[in-house]
């Protein structure tokens, strides 16, 4: 479709109503300034560019296919908003040639996701040391390393950096170091151009720093990122650009990196295992995460925040004693926030609804010893042994390598060997 075409019938719906046309292959050629702010990304920067990758649900794409008319049809983006859309093909010499999306009509707007500076301990004296220095960070446009034990929250601090930084309207994209190989590590970190490879998108790819391009780009596990890929890192990161795979020019990328790490990088460095050139470009802003034991005041919160999360979520509502939570209170929690999450998940399936006590806790808590494996096991990590190992473990991964005494990349290889990564919860 012609600009020409594109203004006209922009012109008729208005820059205001939340208007967004897509061409015959599905790029983007006009995008009104209400559809900018609702996505969060400049309108230079979304033209040309394919609607699903903009905007993946808007469905554009296949009116594209279908032609066919859809008018005052249900949208919703997931979160905030609920509205009437229509979807009209534009049609040349009797082909689709683009369509047209619009808002006819807001049915709602609800209120937004709990920020999740909001969700952070915040009762006990380091948790609030901690906030204080995380607001403080927040501000200051610069690179952060956030290290701390396994379910800590490292990411959910991560998230409130980035809510609370000059980048907030600007995407958040992690990338999890552990779950990649050395041959997939440089084309998720930095794209690739079209015809790179055999099997390549015809249209390239984007790499996780061109996706956070104006925002945040957080590498969790960042203690396994393959060291093939830590001397493109940090080239990425000192000079701000990125080399896709088989480009021919490097691509200009502004992106506040925040990394995330239970291993120490510093005694990896002393092993030759981590560059110590990239481990002082990350380290500019340190931040510990603190264990879930060492707010202990907290706890009776989080669980009263976190029931509700998982109530909500299954539709089966159950009351917490407050003799449960003052028990809940007292473990110590070697696996953080994710093991509390997790043991709650269980005592709200597991156990009859109603309210539940302190007896019904212990009961979950002796099932758990009773089904726990030792920490020393055979040297042949089969199929059956990964398998008991998770379920053991409420399909915690880290208590799994843990258990297993294995790190968790070892795991994710093995998972990935046996064709387990999926039923073992893989994204």
């Amino acid at each position: 479709m012609g600009a020409g075409m594109a203004d006209q019938v922009a012109m008729k719906v208005g820059v205001g109503d939340g208007a967004l046309m897509v061409d015959h292959e599905g790029r983007i050629s006009f995008m009104s300034e209400s559809c900018a702010l609702l996505r969060g990304v400049p309108m230079a920067d979304a033209l040309g560019e394919r609607v699903d990758d903009v905007f993946p649900a808007t469905l554009l794409h296949q009116t594209l296919e279908t032609g066919q008319l859809e008018r005052h049809t249900p949208w919703s983006d997931g979160r905030a908003l609920e509205l009437l859309v229509s979807r009209v093909p534009v049609m040349a010499n009797g082909r689709v040639c683009g369509v047209l999306g619009y808002v006819d009509k807001v049915l709602r707007t609800a209120p937004g996701k709990t920020p999740c500076f909001d969700n952070l301990p915040r009762l006990s004296p380091l948790a609030r040391l901690v906030r204080d220095q995380l607001k403080h960070v927040a501000a200051f446009d610069t690179t952060v390393l956030l290290t701390g034990e396994s379910g800590a929250g490292k990411e959910m601090f991560a998230r409130a950096i980035h809510e609370r930084s000059r980048r907030a309207a600007r995407p958040f994209i992690k990338l999890n170091c552990a779950a990649i190989n050395d041959a997939l590590a440089e084309s998720e970190l930095f794209g690739y151009d079209k015809g790179a490879f055999t099997g390549a998108s015809r249209d390239g790819h984007k790499g996780k720093f061109e996706l956070a391009d104006q925002g945040t780009l957080f590498l969790d596990e960042i203690g396994e990122l393959p060291p093939g890929q830590q001397a493109k890192l940090l080239r990425a990161l000192q000079e701000g650009q990125v080399d896709r795979v088989g480009a021919e020019r490097s691509r200009h990328v502004d992106v506040r990196v925040i990394a995330a790490t239970n291993r120490d990088l510093a005694q990896m460095v002393r092993e030759g295992t981590f560059r110590e050139d990239l481990y002082y470009r990350l380290n500019v802003v340190h931040l510990r995460v603190p264990a879930l034991r060492e707010q202990v005041s907290d706890i009776p919160v989080l669980v009263e925040r976190l029931w509700g999360e998982l109530c909500s979520r299954h539709h089966h509502y159950s009351q917490l004693s407050q003799s449960a939570v003052a028990l809940l209170a007292e473990q110590a929690w070697p696996g953080n926030i994710r093991e509390l999450k997790h043991t709650l998940e269980r005592a709200l399936v597991l156990l009859p609804q109603g309210v539940i006590g302190p007896d019904e806790i212990r009961s979950l808590f002796d099932a758990a010893l009773s089904q726990a494996l030792p920490v020393q096991f055979s040297p042949v990590l089969d199929a059956d042994c990964l398998l008991r190992t998770l379920a053991a473990c409420g399909n915690n991964r880290s208590e799994a390598a843990r258990r297993l005494g294995i790190s968790r990349a070892l795991l994710y290889k093995k998972l990935h060997q046996f064709g387990l990564w999926e039923l073992a919860g893989g994204a």
